[in-house]
């Protein structure tokens, strides 16, 4: 089995680490998670990974063990994950993001490259149009939304794996508003002019 991560705190900050302490000759990949995750929805990843990079999973503010309220643009958790590379007196690493991350890893590879040797997009877009129907149903009826979140991500086959089923429940945030607010980050994310602009070794992924 892939070894556990560490919880590490860094001022309001609060991280998943592998190994333990970061190794300053090792590329460092420091993984974003999705609206309405936190820092767990990595843990895997961070055990596969070890091996070749100091792996951190940040709980993104609002989330999971990290203080401080979400934020409610881009611009603003990416400025926060500068905060937290700052407190961590950490050289450039290598963003990898899921959705919401990864609409994080591009404004951090725009706005902020020297906090980054290279930037990994996951199931994200340069435009990420929310539906309204999801922000209704945050409001009514989250456990509704928990469902439609299977039924959205996963296959038919795996909407019934109760390990999945373990899984999300360790990742995803019981709060309706921190989900709502994440997902009001998104709609209102638009770099589609500005992807030129990005230079730099990009991974994309989908």
């Amino acid at each position: 089995m892939p070894p556990s991560p560490h919880r590490r705190h860094a001022g309001p900050f609060s991280y998943l680490a592998l190994p333990e302490t970061v190794d300053p000759r090792r590329p460092t990949l420091l993984f974003l998670h999705g609206s309405g995750h936190n820092a767990r929805f990595w843990e895997l990843q961070l055990g596969a990974f070890a091996h070749l990079a100091n792996c951190l999973a940040l709980d993104l503010p609002g989330h999971g063990h990290s203080t401080a309220s979400a934020p409610e643009s881009v611009a603003d958790h990416a400025g926060a994950v500068c905060k937290f590379l700052e407190t961590l007196e950490s050289g450039p690493v290598i963003p990898v993001g899921l959705s919401l991350g990864g609409a994080i890893v591009q404004w951090l590879l725009r706005h902020h490259p020297e906090r980054c040797r290279a930037g990994v997009i996951v199931n994200s877009g340069a435009r990420l149009r929310v539906l309204p129907a999801i922000f209704e149903v945050l409001e009514t009826d989250f456990p509704r939304y928990l469902e439609m979140l299977k039924e959205v991500a996963l296959s038919p086959t795996h909407r019934k794996d109760t390990a999945i089923d373990a899984i999300l429940k360790r990742c995803t945030t019981p709060d309706a508003a921190v989900t709502a607010a994440d997902f009001r980050c998104c709609d209102r994310f638009d770099m589609m002019a500005d992807l030129n602009r990005i230079d730099g070794p990009v991974l994309v992924m989908a």
